[in-house]
């Protein structure tokens, strides 16, 4: 149902009518009817249209002030505009418009915005401050001053070198923006100007009153614009990387009083997420690139140098520079400081602020006071009893957890993406940096490996069951609590001990009924004239905490606990998005469902000023229902128009329904046309145990499995046992707009020239890991060395075992001819390295070194031993001359190998048989895959219907002739099993062997050949009665068949599939019964109940998942993510079980890259 209205005039009414404390809003707190007969102002004619209840009231309101914003006189509104769900109009706005409107860029169009700065007392023309490397920036500013005069836009330069405290505070009296990136129009003809070649990267600002790009702030924010805003996530990460370029670090804002104070450092957390999102472009590598390259940077150059970093801990400490109080607040803010001085002195605050600040009044303990002050800032969390006053001095939980998550981005993506090989240009270097050093992951993980352990010396508390801040100065840790203990989870340093006692001792110090607060209510101490109520203080709750919370939880498996904290935050979010007009502000009281917007606190609360509609919110709280994964979330307990206790909703029993005095007093029941919708009293919602990604879902007992575990298991039967199904969730995920991803998400393999570079760049990489080893000389080098030849390992047969894969199955012959190529490169390669004498001379020194060995955990030294092993089959001991040999002649097995597996087919593609001979065969098998001619068929000699027809066939004789055939292979087959038996004979003498079972045995558990030969014919004694009793009832129906009972008839080979047939078929009609038991095998199922088995066994199970455009080798290929219940995606299966035309015959049941226990 729709009306078409008069803007003004049903605003102006409706306002009267409702908004009686006159605020501009509709909220729960006006006495208003709580209804509005919107449809008497219709322009048509009048209608039947009332608007019922705040939340439909309040979205009528936004809607007719947008049109009345647009200048429209007349707009259509329409029933189901004012029924959206919350969270789905929450989230429609956040991604169609807030993003948008909080989007800001410094270049000619924004810097009229951006320059004038409202918070510093001292005024005066808009100013830019520009790097002196970045002299087209400087050029460009001063054309637009020029050109636009009205402005009075005034350019200065930066100085060259690093920036003091004395300059930053010399300037503070003209202070500016700070210039960032800017990016080349190439939409833009020749000849124009300067102003016309250039643009700013854009940027994300937390609320509307700010212009500037914020450091933590924008690094949430863009969590929740990956897949609406990536090009302004982009720019993002592209300022953050010009500023640690001319800047030293991210800064706490591109404001020039901050340049020397930072903020908390998420830049290669977002830059690995941005590159999830964006992998497919062509510029992601480079991105990601240099964000690392920027953030390795900052990590010297800022926050592991003094005086951030305390030498003698190990931990770092926000320390920024600079002098006096922070320009960007008044006097006023800091009056409870500057008080006692101003009576001392006889002045008043502001005059004791300004003789302070110019170096009149020295007062060391305000000295004390402000250095404390700038490191709050820095800290992001201003203000907040748990750092007021000390937070210099502090190594803290947070900022620690932050570096150690930044030293294993560092290294995972070095490992990953850059080949484990990471040049250090200049532009990148911190001081005393070399250019064009090559770094590898080893020296960041063992970066990470030391902060964790270095965290957990200093800031666990085992008494209390949280981490807790270490004062440097004093020695100890500090008393207060704050839900920042949970970040160990969020970036993976607790055992599983530790987090254990955080689930049981520290969430219940900080959940309340809305979500976390930032800190205990105990360590905050009473709120008093002495000791206010400060914004980072309990009871108020942040959205950076509770996402860091939920993600930590579930990394350790506590989904359950994760889930129940996810829910409270977004209940108590989307209540107040609809009890308070469309309200998303900054921070949240979390222990007051009803009114949790208005937080009393040293800065009130931001996203609270407006009137009519919000149109931004603030930037980092919209994030929550955007990321969280219970996105879209449905709170209102409605199923079918009928209201359910939170209990029951969508439970797997009988749901209970409400009764009147299951409702809260002040429930509120909106009814609108056939919709009602009950709102329960949440203050004892029991504890969720799941929740579905559509809907709230709560599962009264922990044994029941989650909708989306459950919407995963039946997909998982689907996808294999019903062809339509499969289409559907194939076309669903296809995404025909992306570039080729490469095969198995290999950057190399999107065509088939890819395999040679893939294999070369890992020679390459191999090359210098070979030399790492020859050359270690320190004891730390030599440690290294059982690590550096896994990681040479497993460089190699990442490349070997994919094209061994490829070049056996892949259909595209250029795909199956370089992958050939590449094998061959890299396995001679492998063969060399096998019999490198320093390479194994090197590892057995270090072994048998205890200085060295030692400090090796179980891992490495297995991982030894085991390379020792391989030595020894790899004639290493042996002449130079038989080393040489047994390379030529293991590249010779490759070959011939390679040959016998491609000549695996009949010597007779087909084979030719009377329409009387194929009696017995289902006639739909032979018509679907057969070629009839005049007199019968021609059937292949291999794959399902050569099988079917073998099983099937009455005719003996035309079951031999089948058999035969399928069994005949070409005569240069035997040639080639002959020449590669004794050729793989010869490498095993050479390596010192009698046979090669013998030396593929040797370390085996089998040990010996002759041991396999005796289990085998222990298993065929074993088994002969019960094979002879299968092979006499087959051979009883033989005999029946041919009706004679001669001790002559036999079983022949082609006898065996055709009567197990007849057997099963005799058993069947014998229980007369129809065959239920097959449809318990099908595929589908037998793949739901492996991973069923897993999940069981391991925790592990497979999901369904899309394959990218060019990831697999044929669009029959199913891709199964293999989910473990605490770290996520171990591991992917590609399954190409069915049959196809010219697919291979082979089983090839290939790990394309395996997992590795150590590094």
């Amino acid at each position: 149902m729709s009306v078409h209205v008069n803007v003004n005039t049903a605003m102006r009414d409706l306002l009267q009518r409702e908004d009686t404390d006159n605020d501009g809003l509709i909220t729960i707190d006006d006495q208003g009817p709580k209804d509005f007969p919107l449809g008497k102002y219709s322009t048509q004619h009048e209608t039947d249209f009332t608007v019922r209840g705040v939340y439909q009231l309040s979205c009528l309101l936004q809607e007719l002030f947008l049109a009345q914003k647009r200048g429209l006189g007349t707009v259509t509104i329409r029933r189901t505009q004012l029924e959206e769900d919350p969270v789905h109009r929450l989230t429609r706005l956040i991604k169609t418009s807030w993003w948008d409107n909080l989007t800001r860029r410094i270049d000619a169009d924004g810097i009229e915005l951006a320059a004038p700065d409202p918070k510093p007392t001292r005024k005066g023309a808009p100013r830019i401050y520009i790097p002196p490397e970045v002299p087209e920036q400087h050029a460009y500013y001063t054309a637009i001053s020029k050109e636009r005069p009205g402005l009075r836009l005034d350019v200065q330069w930066l100085p060259k070198g690093e920036m003091t405290a004395e300059y930053i505070k010399g300037i503070n009296h003209e202070p500016g923006i700070l210039a960032l990136e800017m990016e080349a129009e190439l939409d833009q003809p020749e000849g124009k100007g300067i102003t016309k070649q250039l643009k700013g990267c854009p940027f994300i600002v937390p609320g509307d009153q700010f212009n500037e790009l914020y450091n933590w702030d924008a690094c949430f924010c863009a969590l929740g614009m990956l897949d609406t805003h990536l090009p302004v996530v982009k720019g993002i990460i592209n300022n953050f990387i010009f500023e640690i370029k001319h800047y030293g670090k991210v800064l706490n804002a591109n404001r020039s009083y901050y340049l020397g104070r930072s903020q908390p450092p998420l830049l290669t957390w977002l830059a690995l997420k941005t590159f999830s999102a964006m992998k497919h472009q062509p510029d992601a590598l480079d991105i990601l690139k240099s964000a690392i390259l920027a953030a390795r940077k900052e990590y010297h150059a800022w926050w592991t140098s003094r005086p951030r970093l305390d030498e003698e801990s190990g931990l770092s400490r926000y320390r920024p520079i600079g002098k006096g109080s922070p320009p960007e607040c008044g006097a006023e803010v800091f009056s409870h400081v500057f008080t006692p001085y101003a009576k001392k002195y006889g002045m008043t605050v502001e005059e004791t602020c300004t003789a302070y600040n110019d170096g009149t009044l020295v007062e060391p303990e305000l000295h004390v006071f402000f250095d404390h002050d700038r490191a709050v800032r820095e800290n992001g969390h201003d203000t907040s009893n748990r750092v007021e006053g000390l937070c210099a001095d502090l190594a803290t939980v947070d900022l620690n957890c932050l570096l150690y998550r930044i030293e294993e981005d560092i290294a995972i993506a070095t490992e990953t993406y850059f080949d484990d090989s990471l040049t250090v240009p200049a532009e990148f270097c911190a001081l005393g940096d070399q250019p064009n050093t090559i770094e590898s992951s080893n020296i960041w993980f063992e970066r990470a490996q030391k902060r964790k352990d270095l965290i957990n010396k200093y800031c666990w508390n085992e008494e209390k069951g949280m981490y807790l801040d270490y004062n440097t100065v004093t020695k100890r840790q500090s008393t207060f609590e704050g839900v920042t203990c949970l970040w160990p989870l969020w970036c993976g340093i607790a055992s599983d001990k530790q987090a254990a006692r955080l689930v049981k001792d520290a969430i219940p110090t900080f959940e309340r009924v809305g979500g976390l607060a930032s800190t205990s209510e105990e360590t905050r101490g009473t709120v008093s004239e002495i000791n206010p109520q400060k914004q980072w203080d309990y009871p108020n709750g942040w959205a950076p905490h509770q996402i860091l919370a939920w993600d930590g939880l579930r990394r350790y498996g506590y989904f359950d606990e994760s889930a129940r904290l996810n829910y409270r935050w977004l209940h108590l979010l989307t209540e107040c998005f609809r009890n308070w007009n469309g309200s998303v502000v900054e921070k949240y009281n979390v222990t007051d469902l009803k009114r949790p917007h208005k937080v009393d606190a040293e800065y009130g609360n931001q996203g609270r000023n407006f009137k009519y509609a919000p149109q931004e919110g603030f930037g980092w709280t919209p994030v929550d229902p955007i990321t969280c994964w219970l996105d879209p979330l449905t709170l209102d307990f409605e199923v079918d128009g009928v209201g359910f206790l939170p209990s029951a909703v969508f439970s797997f029993e009988e749901p209970r329904m409400l009764k009147e005095d299951d409702l809260d007093s002040d429930v509120e029941a909106m009814v609108g046309g056939s919709r009602r919708i009950h709102h329960v009293d949440f203050s004892e919602l029991p504890p969720v145990e799941y929740l579905d990604t559509r809907r709230l879902l709560v599962v009264p007992t922990a044994e029941a499995p989650t909708p989306v575990r459950k919407s995963n298991d039946d997909a998982l039967r689907h996808i294999f046992d019903s062809q339509s199904f499969w289409r559907d969730f194939r076309d669903t995920h296809r995404s025909t707009s992306l570039p080729p991803k490469g095969l198995f998400e290999n950057r190399y393999l999107t065509k088939p020239d890819g395999f040679i570079e893939f294999a070369r760049t890992t020679a390459e990489k191999c090359q210098r890991l070979v030399a790492r080893v020859v050359g270690a000389s320190s004891l730390e080098e030599q440690r290294l060395i059982p690590k550096v030849l896994d990681r040479l390992s497993d460089s190699l047969c990442r490349v070997l075992d994919i094209a061994d894969f490829v070049r056996a199955t892949h259909p595209d012959a250029g795909f199956r001819e370089a992958a050939t190529d590449a094998y061959s490169m890299l396995y001679e390669f492998m063969n060399v390295l096998n019999t490198t004498p320093d390479l194994k001379t090197r590892l057995e020194n270090a072994v048998n070194d205890r200085n060295v060995s030692a400090r090796w955990t179980d891992e490495e030294k297995m991982v030894a031993q085991m390379l020792l092993k391989d030595f020894a089959k790899s004639a290493i001991e042996a002449s130079d001359e038989k080393r040489q040999a047994f390379v030529e002649l293991s590249t010779r097995v490759r070959q011939l190998g390679t040959e016998f597996l491609e000549g695996i087919r009949p010597e007779s593609a087909t084979i030719s048989f009377s329409n009387r001979q194929l009696k017995g065969v289902d006639p739909r098998v032979l018509q679907n895959a057969s070629k009839r001619h005049f007199t019968g068929f021609s059937i292949p000699t291999f794959g399902p219907v050569a099988f079917t027809a073998l099983r099937s066939i009455e005719d003996e004789s035309a079951r031999r002739d089948l058999y035969v055939a399928m069994n005949t292979s070409p005569g240069t087959q035997v040639q080639t099993l002959q020449d590669f038996l004794k050729t793989r004979a010869r490498v095993a003498n050479l390596a010192g062997f009698g046979s090669f079972a013998e030396m593929n045995l040797t370390d085996k558990m089998a040990k010996t050949p002759v041991a396999v030969n005796s289990f085998l014919d222990s298993l065929s004694r074993d088994n002969k009665s019960h094979v002879q009793l299968e092979v006499d009832e087959m051979l009883s129906l033989k005999k029946l068949d041919t009706r004679d009972g001669a001790s002559s008839v036999q079983i022949e080979p082609w006898d065996t599939d055709y009567y197990k047939a007849r057997l099963v078929d005799k058993y069947r009609s014998r229980s007369r019964r129809p065959d239920f038991m097959s449809a318990y095998f099908s595929l589908g199922t037998v793949m739901q109940g492996l991973s069923r088995l897993f999940t069981n066994l391991y925790g592990v199970r497979f999901v369904p998942a899309a394959i990218a455009p060019g990831e697999a080798w044929d669009p029959d290929v199913r891709r199964l993510d293999v989910i473990d219940e605490t770290e996520g995606r171990i591991a992917v299966l590609y399954c190409d079980l069915f049959a196809r035309p010219e697919k291979s015959p082979n089983p090839t049941p290939f790990t394309l890259r395996g997992s590795r226990r150590i590094d």
